[in-house]
């Protein structure tokens, strides 16, 4: 890996910087940056309990870019990993799919990465595993899930939970405490 490649991959604000001609600031995305990274999952099993993290931060900042931006990252520096992608419909995961997709196949990204098309297993509309895994799994690199269905079988080792409260799945009492309880189970 080239010197420029480990650069943009130290973090997710230098990942962005590296790869996208689209403004980035230091506030407030190197924070929120900052809050997605540290958020990882820890494979060497020395933290015991999932850490979890909620950034609130202002409409047009750009949250839900920089949230592809970090899965892409993660995806680039463990393929072996298994993100799940958790919107407030499949339709809204599927759109976050997409962006990270685009993201992975960015020319930039691909020169300094490969593309991860090529030699890849499974590209849809609801999941990708990357050629770059070293190990296998059965749980896809990245895949897609709705708060209305269900993702039996798939082992996350990170869930990324973008806009999941929408006027639509919240309009009751009971579809607050339904989504409430779905979001208490994002244990990966």
């Amino acid at each position: 890996m080239t010197d420029e490649a480990e650069l943009a991959l130290r973090d997710t604000f230098s990942f962005w910087r590296a790869t996208d001609q689209w403004p980035i600031y230091e506030q407030p995305h190197k924070e929120m940056f900052g809050i997605f990274d540290a958020a990882g999952p820890d494979r060497s099993q020395q933290r015991r309990t999932p850490l979890s993290s909620m950034f609130l931060a202002p409409r047009f900042s750009n949250k839900t870019y920089g949230v592809a931006k970090s899965i892409a990252r993660r995806v680039i520096k463990d393929p072996n990993i298994s993100i799940g992608i958790f919107r407030s419909t499949r339709e809204e995961a599927r759109k976050m799919l997409r962006l990270v997709k685009s993201i992975l196949r960015n020319p930039k990204v691909t020169e300094l990465f490969g593309d991860p098309y090529y030699g890849s297993e499974l590209w849809n509309n609801d999941a990708i595993v990357v050629p770059w895994r070293t190990i296998s799994r059965t749980d896809p690199t990245v895949f897609t899930m709705g708060t209305t269905g269900t993702s039996t079988g798939n082992h996350p080792d990170f869930i990324y939970g973008d806009d999941l409260v929408t006027d639509v799945n919240c309009d009751s009492v009971k579809e607050q405490e339904s989504l409430w309880a779905y979001i208490e189970a994002f244990e990966p």
